[in-house]
């Protein structure tokens, strides 16, 4: 009786290990990116970084030679912020919008905005490293041609970049580039 009751005990101890073994998790070597697969990758996030100038200012290269300058420093306002807006008509009426700080650092980021929120009566709210969203309103038929039609909120500044801006006007542009709509607007952060 000795013996065959050690054998039972190894065995229920061996199964209760093995039921241990099979249900822990496992990782995938293909799930797993290697090094190549990152440096690699075809990700917006990195198809749209592109090379910085002698002086350090970032340009998003939208294709076909067309480059856009998304921000612009300005390190002796640290509450401004800029966003930026790019639209294109075969996008599925969808934009991409990015916010950067006063140093050009980009602190949010959207690539697939529905532009019929954007003309919605409350506007879009865009998130980002700031503490608060930024709602952005911008008409459905607004043109660069037209100084009316985008307006900005953030916190308590309200504000229409294209009429009156709190920033020098080298801060915000507007325009068309090839088959793109564009923006670079500033604002204030407090």
């Amino acid at each position: 009786m000795k013996y065959t009751s050690i054998p039972a005990i190894f065995n229920s101890l061996m199964l209760s290990l093995a039921i241990v073994v099979t249900a822990a998790p496992t990782i995938s070597t293909s799930e797993t990116p290697s090094p190549l697969d990152i440096v690699n990758t075809t990700t917006p996030d990195i198809s749209t970084i592109s090379s910085r100038d002698y002086f350090g200012l970032e340009y998003l290269d939208l294709g076909n030679g067309i480059s856009f300058q998304p921000c612009f420093p300005n390190r002796q306002q640290p509450n401004m912020c800029t966003v930026s807006f790019i639209e294109r008509p075969d996008w599925n009426s969808e934009v991409q919008l990015f916010i950067y700080d006063n140093e050009r650092k980009r602190i949010g980021e959207n690539y697939h905005v529905p532009r019929n929120l954007l003309a919605a009566k409350w506007g879009w709210g865009m998130s980002s490293e700031l503490p608060k969203y930024l709602v952005l309103s911008i008409a459905r038929n607004w043109e660069p041609s037209q100084s009316n039609g985008v307006k900005l909120d953030y916190g308590d500044a309200h504000f229409k970049p294209f009429v009156k801006s709190p920033f020098p006007p080298e801060f915000t542009t507007k325009g068309h580039m090839g088959p793109y709509t564009v923006f670079r607007a500033a604002f204030p952060r407090w």
